[in-house]
């Protein structure tokens, strides 16, 4: 097997690096993000809403609970009468009088 080289783009150049050292170079950026985001989560504070506002967010979710259950049935029935709606030609084609 010979190696091939890969051509890899970068804003500041072009260079040919073998699979090997884009894997590497892939590798480092992949943990230096991963650095970044746990020095971001380490620096987070804790947010704190307005009584009224968290008051207010509770009374919309209240009030969005029935939706969701009635979007919930309608999908139960709609999904229902789909199925029926494709079994139902199947199990008249059939015709189960007749032995295979």
């Amino acid at each position: 097997m010979t190696q091939t080289s890969i051509q890899v783009e970068t804003s500041a150049s072009t260079s040919l690096c073998s699979p090997d050292q884009t894997d590497v170079d892939w590798e480092n950026k992949v943990m230096q993000y991963l650095e970044a985001i746990k020095e971001q989560e380490e620096d987070e504070q804790e947010v704190v809403w307005p009584r009224d506002t968290l008051f207010r967010y509770y009374e919309l979710m209240e009030e969005l609970q029935p939706n969701l259950e009635e979007k919930r049935q309608h999908h139960l029935k709609t999904e229902a009468t789909v199925q029926t709606k494709v079994l139902l030609p199947l199990q008249d084609s059939c015709d189960i009088t007749q032995p295979l």
